[in-house]
């Protein structure tokens, strides 16, 4: 154990930190303590690095407890690791062939470190016993190499000769000048080695020259990391307090609204990934005034007590600064892309007081942004981001409408179904847009009084009526044979709006392909013709819910924007993440910030289309004629009555009767 170390813990959980004056570790990992924090801040040492720690993470260990078995990293054998010297011993394992050097090509050898090859060579005065340690394979774990060199030199310093010392010290030396070998394990070798030529009982002039050496190679070769043996340690009074948060694999798993608010604005360090994820999702867990009452305290969070005049400035410059800077940062982008006209429009008032009053008398720079972002959304009738890109679009690059022949009366069968698609994609692809991330939450859309999710529920209803429409569309004739070719009209629709990735209008088209009412219009089917069966067929396979849409969400990974996304997805994802991880965990009744982690990469993937829009040419007549029958379509039981109508049911010996009597016999 080192000479620095008071005691000597475990950690009981993984901690995981991008802080450099941060120690992190995995859980079952032994740290040297050297210093103890009345804060709870524990000064350690683990794996070559030192840093602080909470000592909350962490277990004394019992004194009678030295030797520890450990596995090497590439798993090839295991050691025993004493807690207090730091020394390994090997388990003993089956010794691997003498010509180790034979199994490797002269390029791998040639490009092994002098260090490593040299090593091979001290197999020729070894003792024979010492063979039977783990080999000097120069692919080997670095820690095996270091640990035999190790048992070597314990067991020849005493008696070896001035030959034997040589060769050891030339390989200690090139291993301590290798830039690839690992700290830990310098650290390691140095109290090792040291303590084995410490207890030389005949102190020869070899010997002695040795031990100078040894002290001035290591201690020469240390001092050129002095981050590895005296890092810098940030005082206590600006740590981050760890106690109202909890991590897994250096993720925030959970925690207080004051502890995930103190993340979001942390001074050391900025996590893009989870501001994000808390701006999308805070709605879940706490109202915008809660959020920005903890906002307004950390902006004006006070220095600890005790801290003298130079650590409070200190304390200033180098963490409230930053922190505020955090927190305006912070408010800019929920003004610029996270605002909900609805629910966030009351609080401005409110936002604005806070600039004017407080943020005005200590940066003034960002009073002027704010008043401006505060204004817009107080006086704009736009309630999108105010930082979506606008388009500079050139009609002279727009696509040439198909239109027909007269604008005045339009059929559906007038209507090129590219130019049908296109303007569906159009109608669809604005209300896509609007859809916001608070809509996204708490299946709002599901609720009848949910009023903040109603672009979620404009959506879902469009594609409802899209289905209808076309129902409607291929029942309204009686005639067998025109059925047919409205049916054969909407696969080609179908087929154009796959082309424009507008899978949701895709979806509401097969949804009528399937339904009860004109799935089974056997007689309608048989005159649609082997092209278009085959094109729906490949719909189909896209758009089928077998293996939880598969398909589908191989392709929208690759798919380029523009694109409609299919709705249904994302709705089903969120609900089974909603019903299937709690909101709070136990046993502190942390915020499940994990859970509102899944629920963000959902809405990122739902709203990563928005963006880009669409450069095709509105057509206002066939929109209105769109939106005509979408409003005018009857409703399901009406539909299904029709249908049984027009093609009552049939026995088998009906229907092969009718098809006798339909050619003829």
């Amino acid at each position: 154990m080192n000479r620095q170390t008071i005691c000597q813990v475990r950690a009981l959980y993984p901690y995981e930190t991008e802080n450099p004056s941060s120690l992190s570790f995995k859980a079952g990992a032994l740290i040297d303590v050297w210093n103890q924090m009345e804060s709870g801040w524990w000064d350690g040492w683990c794996d070559g690095k030192r840093g602080w720690f909470p000592s909350n993470y962490v277990e004394l260990v019992e004194e009678e407890e030295e030797w520890i078995l450990q596995t090497t990293e590439d798993g090839s054998g295991e050691y025993y690791y004493n807690t207090k010297t730091h020394e390994m011993k090997y388990t003993d394992s089956p010794l691997l062939s003498p010509q180790i050097e034979d199994t490797l090509s002269e390029d791998e050898e040639d490009r092994l470190p002098d260090w490593t090859r040299r090593m091979t060579r001290l197999d020729e005065w070894m003792e024979p016993s010492l063979l039977h340690s783990p080999p000097c394979s120069p692919k080997q774990d670095m820690t095996a190499m270091v640990a035999q060199t190790v048992q070597t030199l314990k067991e020849r310093a005493q008696t070896g000769s001035s030959q034997n010392t040589s060769q050891v010290m030339e390989c200690v030396r090139l291993l301590l000048t290798d830039k690839s070998t690992d700290p830990h394990q310098l650290y390691v070798f140095q109290h090792t080695l040291l303590t084995a030529v410490d207890r030389q009982t005949s102190p020869s002039e070899t010997n002695t020259k040795f031990t100078e050496w040894a002290n001035e190679i290591l201690e020469t070769a240390l001092d050129v990391k002095p981050t590895f043996d005296q890092p810098s340690v940030t005082p206590w009074f600006l740590l981050v307090d760890p106690s109202e948060l909890t991590m897994a694999e250096g993720k925030v798993r959970g925690g207080t609204l004051q502890g995930l608010v103190q993340r979001l604005t942390q001074h050391d360090q900025l996590d893009a990934k989870f501001n994000v994820t808390f701006l999308l999702t805070y709605r879940s867990f706490c109202t915008t005034e809660e959020l920005f009452s903890v906002l307004f305290q950390r902006y004006q969070m006070l220095p600890p007590e005790g801290l003298n005049s130079e650590e409070v400035e200190m304390w200033r410059e180098k963490k409230l600064k930053l922190v505020r800077l955090r927190v305006f940062n912070v408010i800019k982008s929920w003004l610029e892309t996270y605002f909900h006209e609805e629910q966030d429009r009351v609080f401005l008032p409110v936002l604005c007081q806070f600039t004017d009053q407080v943020i005005s008398n200590s940066m003034s720079f960002g009073t002027e942004q704010l008043t401006k972002l505060i204004n817009k959304r107080m006086f704009s009738e736009d309630t999108g981001q105010l930082r979506k890109m606008k388009l500079n679009i050139k009609t002279d690059n727009l696509p040439e409408p198909i239109l027909p022949k007269s604008l005045k009366r339009i059929q559906l069968l007038d209507l090129d179904p590219h130019e049908l698609a296109r303007q569906m994609t159009l109608l669809d692809f604005r209300l896509y847009n609007c859809i916001k991330a608070a809509e996204c939450l708490d299946k709002n859309w599901g609720k009848p009084d949910a009023h903040i999710a109603t672009n979620v529920k404009a959506l879902i209803e469009h594609a409802n009526q899209v289905t209808a429409w076309v129902t409607d569309s291929i029942l309204s004739h009686e005639e067998i044979k025109k059925r047919a070719t409205v049916l054969k009209h909407w696969i080609s629709v179908a087929e154009r709006c796959r082309m424009l990735n507008n899978y949701n209008a895709c979806m509401a088209i097969l949804s009528a392909f399937d339904n009860g009412s004109i799935g089974r219009l056997k007689r309608t089917w048989e005159y649609i013709n082997a092209r278009s069966v085959a094109s729906l067929q490949q719909i189909r396979e896209l758009l089928a819910a077998k293996r939880n849409f598969c398909a589908y969400r191989e392709m929208i990974q690759r798919v380029n924007p523009p694109c409609i996304p299919f709705m249904g997805i994302y709705l089903q994802d969120l609900t089974f993440i909603e019903d299937g991880n709690p909101n709070l965990l136990k046993p502190n009744l942390y915020i499940n910030f994990s859970k509102r982690a899944k629920t963000a990469n959902v809405i990122l993937d739902l709203q990563q289309y928005q963006s880009t829009h669409y450069l095709l040419t509105v057509v206002p007549d066939i929109q209105e004629f769109i939106k005509t029958h979408l409003q005018s379509s009857r409703d399901e039981e009406e539909l299904y009555n029709l249908s049984l109508k027009l093609e009552p049911r049939e026995r088998g010996e009906d229907t092969i009767a009718r098809r006798l009597k339909e050619v003829g016999l």
